[in-house]
């Protein structure tokens, strides 16, 4: 499979993962407030400390997401966290793919596209995506 067909299923996961959040208003203001209340240090350290767990949760299909205990607890969280995952690997995947770093490049020619692919998202965070918009971990800003 080319990176390009690669980065297509994984939109596919993503949108397999926004589904999970079928929230009305109230429900998704209170996720929100929820993980404002959390912190942005402990939902780094959250995200850290549930990494493996969420890298089941993207590779597991939606109907083993919804059955496996592991999932359970946190479940809204643990799927935030693969959402952001995802969106992150989707940035990278995207910057190698339009510099066509897996085309049998010359190893050199390769080193000096793979380090502008490096500069290009070394800085990008997705710590404060979320499916339905912008968020940001200032209380103060929300409340």
């Amino acid at each position: 499979m080319d990176l390009d067909r690669y980065i297509s299923e994984l939109k596919g996961i993503v949108e397999e993962i926004v589904d999970e959040f079928d929230f009305d208003e109230a429900r998704f203001a209170l996720f929100e407030h929820d993980l404002r209340s959390e912190g942005f240090e402990n939902w780094l350290q959250f995200k850290r400390d549930k990494l493996s767990i969420v890298r089941d949760f993207i590779s597991s299909t939606p109907s083993q997401r919804s059955k496996l205990k592991k999932f359970q607890e946190n479940y809204f969280f643990i799927a935030l966290a693969a959402y952001q995952e995802c969106i992150g690997t989707i940035w990278m995947l995207e910057s190698m793919s339009k510099r066509n770093l897996l085309s049998g490049l010359p190893y050199r020619k390769f080193a000096g596209l793979a380090s502008e692919t490096f500069s290009e998202i070394a800085n990008l965070s997705t710590d404060c995506e979320l499916p339905w918009g912008e968020f940001s971990f200032d209380v103060e800003t929300h409340t």
